[in-house]
Formats: C-alpha cells, structure tokens, sequence
C-alpha cells in the first residue's frame, strides 16, 4: 500500500506544476486575475530618500586640498506607490555620517574639486544600512501557489570620506566604517541591523 504521506507529497508537487504551467502559459489577463487571487509579498518597498550634491575627501587623496563632488544623502524624500518612508533609518544614518560628507562647498582658492555626478565605474566609499524586520509568514507564490514566509528589510545608503574638518592622511576606509557602523548599532538600540560598506572605485583625481 502505497505511504499516505508520499501520496500527499506526490499531490502537493502535482498542483504545483498546474499552477506554474498556469502562470506560464497564461494571459496577461489571466496572470492578473492569479495575482489578485493571492496574498502578495509587500513591504518591501524602496525606501525614500532625499539627495543633494555634496562633497567629501577620498581616501585615495593624498591633499588637503582635494575633494570628490557627488550626491549625498540629506533626509528623507517623498513617498509614492513604489516607494516608503524610513526615516528614522535614514536619519540615523545621516547623523552617523555627518563628519564625513558635507553639502558646504569647499571654497579656499588652491581646492581642487573633482565631480562624480554622471561619471559610471568612478565611486567613492559607501556606507549601506539594513534594517531587518520580523518575519511575515503565508505569503503565496504566484506562480506556484505555495505558502513562503521572508523577512521585510530597509535599506538606506550614502558615500562617505576622511573626515571633512580636517585632513588625516591615516585615515582608512575601515577605521572610519568602524566608527559610523558603531554609531549605528548604537542608534538601533534592540532592532536587528546590517552595517556594510563598498570600497572606493578607480577614482581618478588628476
């Protein structure tokens, strides 16, 4: 006699396939009315965020004098349908970051400022900070109908630098990242976060 439970296996892998071949070869009407059928995954909207150009000093600078002009993060920016408010987490990140970036223009006469914006494959160092929620369970696949659970995440980041008010050769992309990471943590209090950062790319600064 055949286990009940491979049965019960065999059915669940059956209906599976129906409804992914469903999905598949269905219309757009079709996916649509499938979609609406089933409790989507949400939550995980991009977070809104307000940016300006700004300046900091890269850590490939060898001067005091020289600055990278690109876009910083300054606040929280306007929410649409795609998008969400988490402005407390990006408050906090400004906050941490504030020593490392600037939107004042450096203006003594032998600064030499070098723009970013538009550029693509140069980027300076940035900080990026994940805040993980709780896990949302029965959330169904569109495609397969089979329940999932996920974790709903937000994500803000900005470039950071040496520190603005002064120049200090010594200074290193980790031993700052250090610093803001544990202004970070310490701002989360008890909420579960992720602090990483991306080293600078090719810079060019002649």
């Amino acid at each position: 006699m055949p286990d009940p439970q491979w049965l019960r296996q065999a059915d669940r892998i059956a209906q599976m396939k129906t409804a992914w071949d469903a999905w598949n070869t269905g219309t757009g009407e079709e996916r649509a009315a499938m979609m609406a059928a089933t409790r989507l995954k949400t939550g995980n909207l991009k977070s809104s965020v307000a940016t300006q150009e700004g300046y900091l000093r890269p850590f490939k600078a060898v001067k005091a004098t020289t600055w990278v002009k690109t876009k910083i993060l300054v606040g929280p920016g306007e929410t649409s349908t795609d998008s969400e408010s988490a402005s407390g987490q990006i408050t906090q990140l400004k906050a941490a970051t504030a020593k490392y970036n600037t939107v004042t223009k450096p203006i003594a006469a032998n600064d030499s400022i070098f723009s970013l914006i538009g550029l693509r494959g140069q980027n300076p160092a940035r900080i990026i900070y994940t805040k993980v929620g709780a896990k949302i369970p029965g959330v169904v696949s569109r495609r397969t109908k089979e329940p999932y659970s996920y974790r709903k995440s937000d994500s803000v980041s900005t470039p950071f630098g040496r520190t603005v008010e002064t120049f200090d050769e010594a200074e290193t992309p980790d031993a700052i990242f250090d610093l803001i990471k544990n202004d970070l943590k310490a701002a989360a209090g008890e909420d579960k976060v992720r602090v990483y950062y991306k080293q600078e790319e090719k810079l060019n600064l002649e």
